[in-house]
């Protein structure tokens, strides 16, 4: 499909633009978070074959925050594929995605520059991360989700904190 023209400027399809990347990776986030096994359930037994079986408290089921952390990891890993590289400092609980996508680093540069569509979308980028961010709140609480300057990984265009935006540089947070 081409680039559609609007008022001077070049408008990218809806399936290159930031937003619509973003709601793919939550549905696909969701996806993985809500899924149940693919296995038939099993046939009830004859009341004479059920055997008393004692509560186990939740505590025991509970995953280390290693594993929770790599299943995060994963899943971030994921849902980034070919649009950004995705790390963490567990030392200091923070996930680190660094955007590579040609399109998405554009919109990135287009916001910074004050282009109000490219702003819209980085809008509606920021509030996917909340969304993003209070799910592994979920699993992993007081952990970080940086958005890294693809030109300058030195610096964070966002930062969000348990579903808190704490840094924005497009919207001077």
């Amino acid at each position: 499909m081409e680039n559609m023209v609007k008022e001077g400027k070049i408008k990218k399809p809806f399936y290159k633009r930031i937003w619509f990347i973003i709601l793919i990776v939550l549905g696909v986030f969701s996806a993985i978070v809500s899924c149940g096994s693919d296995e038939e359930p099993a046939a009830i037994p004859a009341p004479e074959e059920l055997v008393a079986i004692e509560p186990v408290a939740e505590e025991d089921y509970e995953l280390s925050e290693e594993t929770l952390e790599s299943l995060a990891l994963g899943i971030f890993e994921d849902s980034f594929e070919g649009i950004a590289l995705v790390a963490l400092n567990g030392d200091i609980n923070t996930f680190y995605i660094t955007p590579f996508d040609e399109a998405f680093v554009l919109g990135l540069t287009m916001a910074l520059d004050g282009d109000q569509d490219s702003i819209a979308e980085w809008d509606t980028l920021v509030g996917a991360m909340i969304v993003l961010s209070e799910n592994i709140a979920d699993m992993l609480p007081g952990y970080t989700i940086e958005l890294v300057n693809p030109e300058n990984t030195d610096n964070t265009l966002l930062t969000v904190i348990d579903g808190i935006v704490t840094y924005d540089v497009i919207n001077g947070k």
